[in-house]
């Protein structure tokens, strides 16, 4: 019979002691709701360099008689020469016309040599086709030049990214 008299104290306590666990556990769930909360990294960018003009940039594609391409791919790399004369004219619209602000964090995925018919070097160049990178730095005549690559250049360095991960699979399997 004692044990009667003490139950509805029992469960006063009990209801006391859940309401009162009860907002801290509201305010744990609403807690792990919340996106954390991102720490800003300072974004530093690599020197600015002068750009080469656009029709300075149609004029050496006039005289570029082959292009050659190499992508690194991880510890593979693909190579692919462009030798056809309306193709290579295309890197002059794959090429953006002002210069580009890129993230020191940024490395080449890729380089390029433009060769006139003679065999000479008019541009050597690194770029970078991802999205937060998005760069070509070319080398001509002693000075930098950095230019942000056109979507079309990147969609065009990306296709070839794409086509050798899609055969690099095919061999696989």
């Amino acid at each position: 019979m004692n044990e009667i008299k003490h139950l509805p104290l029992m469960i006063v306590c009990l209801f006391l002691l859940f309401s009162a666990c009860q907002p801290a556990a509201e305010q744990s769930a609403a807690k792990e709701k919340q996106p954390a909360k991102q720490e800003k990294k300072e974004v530093t960018y690599k020197p600015k360099t002068e750009a080469i003009s656009d029709g300075e940039m149609k004029k050496i594609m006039s005289v570029v008689t082959k292009v050659e391409l190499l992508f690194y791919l991880g510890d593979n790399t693909i190579s692919t020469d462009v030798l056809t004369p309306e193709r290579i004219r295309y890197f002059a619209i794959y090429i953006d016309p002002k210069p580009a602000k890129v993230p020191t964090t940024c490395r080449a995925n890729g380089s390029a040599i433009f060769f006139n018919e003679e065999g000479d070097i008019m541009i050597d160049a690194e770029f970078n086709n991802q999205p937060e990178c998005n760069y070509i730095q070319m080398r001509r005549e002693g000075k930098v030049y950095t230019h942000a690559l056109t979507e079309a250049g990147r969609a065009y360095f990306q296709s070839f990214v794409d086509m050798a991960t899609k055969n690099a699979k095919t061999m696989k399997h």
